[in-house]
């Protein structure tokens, strides 16, 4: 950044973060919170922000003031760099990482294989197959307890096994990513789960119950984001719910107990993230029993068992970063101890069900609220192969590498006729992932209410209909086929089955 000579090239507010006025940089933030304007705006004539100032000149209190005003951190100058790179030293550099105490060290660990891992098992639904026997599993070590640890996990081999579970994830993949399939979905539950509106009641009830709720200051840059999604009918609309997600917040660790509500708007809008389809090596820090190691150990030696993710996993492309959460402290058990863990993954070829978050070039900035920790975010349901487990004597600590499988692209078509054969498996799956319950907390909002599109206003005014959004026009087209009606005639589709911002999801 090059020293601004000419006051009149800046704004006042920009010349005060370069020379460290604070009193002015706190009165213009209190006049501007009350117009919600942005507070970082890119001064054209300099090509930079106030926060690139602030940064540059080391102005640390107005750096912080300036995050804590919730400024747009991902911004790019002329030089091609966000604030965090043009810091002039580690202790502003440090005002843009992620608080590293005791509630938040588990971003990027894990403290069990529960929270890590499904091994590939048999569905509910009988099988009458008789070579899909379950396998006991003997353990690597010969530790008592192990014996006992390791029965409890329901662990299938058998290749017809391992494609039926394959199948329920490409299935499930494929009819979030099809407006049929989202439709036809609906139909099975009066929450309609796929539409638009009942995504943002669930995102919304999290926000309101996790952090609203227990005064989280992020409370309100969460809703925020959460609105621009709601709101912004561009392509960029679901990286708004990425940097959600990367917020310091119980916004993370809700989505621990049930990742759907963010599971199913990224697979649906999969798409429009191809960009950042990742490619390489990530890593994710854990503190694991014997036990647990065992496991792992055993899936080595059998080589036909996969490992399947839960949830959302936070992996970073900076081995350094997953061994300091790896090695942080956790509480457990006395009678329990617990092995430092690092998990490599492999994706040996791009992977559209892991996440490149970092900056990938001047258009495409980072998606993460904290940069420096250059995130690979895992999408729950893929598939891994276990390939070693080593043992660093010295340390007691482990390493696992695992390898990526890609699941095979289903279209609906054949998604549709997998459902067919196996719905018992497949309704459990469904009433698993969206499981019938109220919002513990229902707020006004005007997002959230249903909007109706009358039927036969739209039956008796075929050019209105053909003006119509393509998304919307088709939506109603085969809603009409969909009950076996000749002609759109008089009724109502509600948002929360159908149409959402008058658009189809």
């Amino acid at each position: 950044m090059s020293t601004i000579n000419k006051s009149s090239q800046v704004g006042e507010f920009y010349l005060a973060c370069q020379n460290g006025d604070v009193d002015f940089v706190k009165r213009y933030l209190r006049n501007l919170k009350e117009n919600k304007n942005d507070p970082n705006p890119l001064e054209p004539n300099v090509n930079s922000t106030p926060l690139h100032a602030a940064c540059y000149y080391g102005n640390k209190e107005i750096v912080k003031l300036l995050l804590e005003h919730r400024c747009d951190r991902s911004k790019i100058d002329g030089y091609g760099l966000t604030a965090y790179e043009e810091a002039t030293n580690d202790e502003i550099r440090q005002l843009f990482k992620r608080p590293q105490d005791i509630n938040c060290s588990r971003r990027f660990q894990d403290e069990s294989i529960e929270d890590c891992f499904d091994f590939v098992r048999r569905p509910k639904e009988n099988v009458k197959d008789s070579s899909m026997k379950k396998t006991t599993i003997d353990p690597v070590t010969t530790l008592p307890s192990e014996t006992e640890k390791i029965q409890t996990v329901q662990t299938y081999i058998t290749k017809a096994e391992k494609q039926r579970e394959i199948g329920y994830a490409t299935t499930s993949i494929a009819m979030c990513q099809s407006k049929l399939g989202r439709f036809i979905a609906d139909k099975f539950n009066d929450n309609a789960p796929m539409s638009l509106n009942t995504i943002g009641i669930r995102l919304h009830d999290i926000i309101d119950r996790e952090l609203i709720a227990n005064k989280d200051p992020e409370s309100l840059k969460a809703n925020e984001l959460l609105n621009k999604f709601l709101t912004d009918n561009s392509n960029e609309r679901i990286k708004h719910l990425i940097r959600l997600y990367t917020l310091e917040t119980k916004f993370y660790s809700a989505l621990r107990q049930n990742p759907m509500p963010l599971a199913l708007p990224l697979y649906i809008k999969l798409k429009k993230l191809k960009d950042r389809f990742f490619k390489g090596h990530s890593y994710r820090g854990a503190k694991m029993s014997d036990d647990e190691i065992a496991i792992y150990e055993w899936a080595v030696h059998n080589r036909g068992s996969l490992l399947q993710t839960r949830h959302f996993s936070s992996t970073s492309q900076n081995r350094s970063i997953a061994e300091k959460f790896a090695n942080s402290t956790i509480d457990t058990p006395d009678d329990i101890r617990k092995n430092r863990v690092l998990f490599i993954f492999n994706f040996p070829v791009q992977c559209n069900q892991a996440i490149n978050l970092s900056r990938i070039s001047d258009t495409q900035p980072c998606l993460s609220e904290y940069e420096n920790e250059e995130e690979v975010l895992v999408l729950p349901w893929t598939l891994f192969q276990v390939e070693q487990v080593d043992k660093d004597l010295p340390s007691s600590s482990y390493t696992i590498y695992l390898t990526n499988v890609l699941l095979a692209k289903k279209s609906l078509f054949s998604s549709l006729k997998w459902i067919l054969k196996h719905p018992a498996g497949c309704m459990d799956r469904f009433h698993e992932h969206f499981p019938e319950r109220k919002p513990d907390f229902i707020l006004s909002n005007h997002s959230r209410q249903f909007k109706a599109i009358n039927l036969e206003f739209l039956g008796n005014n075929e050019n209105y209909l053909k003006e119509l959004d393509t998304d919307l026009y088709e939506t109603i087209i085969f809603n009409a086929l969909f009950l076996n009606i000749d002609r759109i005639s008089s009724g109502y589709i509600l948002q929360g089955n159908v149409i959402s911002n008058n658009r189809a999801i």
